[in-house]
């Protein structure tokens, strides 16, 4: 009699594995792209994917991540109840969500300056705009180093929290498979 082996096309997918498969690369694309607009944002316009450096683009890969770390969470701590990956994935969805926070933060302060640049142009007296143009200039500079340091460190955050989020799929990936096969008992403490 021939022992039929079982393939992984008949063993009926995990919905908490696919939540962690996808939850990690979730994570891991959101942490890849922090760390890239951070370090050659040049590189993404000339090749012409500007795209990936909007807002926009950065708000749907935190919301997609936070949703699979979100779902994962519960998923796990409903199965195995491990703190260690309770802990890695909230770490890396409230990381996540404090970069966007800080980042949305310093783009409105950026744009408190725009009224002044519209007194100088609607013309004051000769004396008077010099004054408010190089205070608006010595302003703005110490605003730039500020916002740029600002933006670094949101990005810092999201890379550091991405990673942090994409360890902490694959940890509930392991236990979830452990749990299944060997029980859960062992995973808890």
């Amino acid at each position: 009699m021939e022992s039929r082996r079982r393939t992984p096309h008949h063993i009926p997918r995990d919905p908490a594995c696919v939540t962690d498969q996808i939850g990690a690369l979730a994570s891991s694309v959101c942490a890849v792209h922090c760390a890239l607009c951070a370090a050659a944002p040049a590189a993404f316009a000339a090749l012409g994917l500007g795209v990936w450096l909007s807002h926009e683009m950065e708000l749907g890969l935190t919301i997609v991540a936070v949703i699979f770390g979100t779902a994962a969470l519960g998923m796990g701590w409903r199965r195995h109840k491990s703190p260690m990956v309770a802990g890695l994935l909230t770490l890396g969805i409230v990381g996540l969500l404090l970069s966007r926070v800080q980042e949305m933060s310093s783009e409105h302060h950026g744009h408190h300056g725009d009224s002044t640049q519209d007194e100088i142009a609607s013309g004051h007296d000769g004396h008077a705009e010099h004054k408010t143009q190089d205070l608006h200039v010595h302003h703005g500079a110490h605003d730039g180093h500020e916002e740029a340091g600002v933006h670094l460190a949101g990005e810092a955050l999201g890379i550091l929290a991405g990673l942090l989020l994409c360890i902490g799929h694959i940890v509930n990936l392991r236990a979830v498979r452990r749990c299944r096969h060997t029980g859960c008992e062992d995973i808890a403490t």
